[in-house]
């Protein structure tokens, strides 16, 4: 995937999870993935899980006040420093 394929992609995670039904969608599929429970470290299942709600979460934009608050984004983007 390009960088462009890859922003794009994003802006689409954006759109759906931006709409009030996409917000109560996205906080059940971040409940479904463990993202706030401690999770036994050798439950691959439930780690698989949270793994795929934090890339959900992240592609939606979600975790972007977290980004800014680490320094990880550059203040007029919205795309990571990597």
């Amino acid at each position: 995937m390009t960088p462009e394929d890859t922003k794009a992609m994003q802006q689409r995670y954006r759109n759906v999870f931006a709409t009030p039904e996409g917000q109560k969608v996205l906080g059940d599929i971040a409940e479904l993935g463990h993202l706030f429970d401690p999770i036994h470290p050798e439950d691959t299942a439930a780690l698989g899980e949270r793994n795929l709600a934090l890339t959900i979460c992240r592609m939606a934009g979600s975790l972007d006040v977290l980004y800014r608050q680490l320094g990880l984004v550059k203040e007029d983007s919205d795309q990571l420093d990597r």
